[in-house]
């Protein structure tokens, strides 16, 4: 009988966890009024510089709009990874975990005291250019489609900026041997690459399957004479200008590498080290760019 009594008990605890559980996932669909700017991308197209500058000013700006970066609290940290997985392999596993970042992000975002928020996070469309579920643009448009249920209580508003095409594959495939370990040539890379649409078939892919209009603007554009990098982004979102003529004006982050220095990562990724060991290695390098100026291949 005791038994029976302890086993009933027990039953009860785990029903009510599991309801709470259920009740606590549960996405909340209530409109708050809130506008949310969703900063997407691209990859570099000086999302990191733009991010940063959003960090570094997020006091200056706190009157007028709330930040989420990777570096904010609260943070993108887990929809970089869902995001990132997703690209990667996309799966209902994966496709949960999305969801359930995206909905964190959305009760954060309820807790948040402005009226408009900044989302930036490149990485919440993966970081390859061409995945297994197509190019960047299908990627985008997937996982943006599923993040943009779980903030339905808001309005939304997608951002990208863009680049001139040569100048984004070449600084991608700067990237990919800097940080993901490609060994090979540039011709390599953009056989694999160079499938991807160009931004005008990518920007009606994404807005026909969010089913809204989406801003594509070039970074080229904050590269003019007295402009800075985000300067359109915080344009975009209603920056009054008397902040404007305040704002810490960014410094130029994750630059690309040299010609020598990528020759030198390309060797550097050939010897299959460690992860940890080759980012130590690139952090030397560019720490050192005398060591590497003005030598010839």
């Amino acid at each position: 009988m005791r038994l029976r009594s302890y086993l009933s008990a027990a039953l009860r605890k785990t029903h009510l966890i599991s309801l709470r559980r259920k009740i606590m996932s549960r996405r909340q669909t209530s409109p708050t009024g809130k506008t949310v700017f969703i900063h997407a991308g691209f990859r570099k197209t000086g999302t990191t510089t733009v991010q940063s500058l959003l960090e570094d000013n997020q006091r200056i700006f706190s009157s007028e709009i709330g930040i989420i970066t990777r570096n904010t609290s609260p943070n993108t940290n887990a929809l970089h990874l869902a995001g990132r997985d997703y690209a990667k392999k996309e799966s209902a596993q994966t496709s949960a975990r999305l969801r359930y970042a995206a909905r964190d992000i959305d009760k954060e975002i309820r807790k948040m005291p402005q009226s408009r928020i900044i989302i930036s996070e490149e990485n919440m469309i993966g970081l390859s250019i061409v995945c297994p579920g197509g190019d960047i643009f299908d990627v985008a448009a997937r996982s943006l489609s599923i993040i943009k249920n779980e903030l339905s209580g808001h309005k939304l508003v997608f951002i990208f900026s863009t680049r001139h095409r040569t100048s984004w594959l070449r600084s991608c495939y700067n990237q990919d041997v800097k940080v993901h370990k490609f060994t090979g040539e540039y011709s390599e890379w953009l056989s694999i690459n160079g499938i991807c649409r160009n931004w005008d078939e990518g920007h009606a892919a994404i807005e026909a399957t969010l089913q809204q209009p989406i801003i594509f603007y070039p970074m080229e554009e904050d590269l003019s004479e007295d402009r800075f990098l985000g300067q359109k982004l915080l344009e975009t979102v209603g920056i009054n200008s008397k902040t404007m003529h305040i704002v810490e004006k960014p410094i130029l982050k994750n630059a690309s590498l040299n010609d020598v220095e990528l020759e030198f990562m390309r060797e550097i990724n050939k010897l299959d080290l460690p992860f940890s060991i080759t980012h130590k290695i690139r952090k030397a390098v560019q720490k050192r760019p005398d060591l590497f100026a003005n030598k010839k291949l």
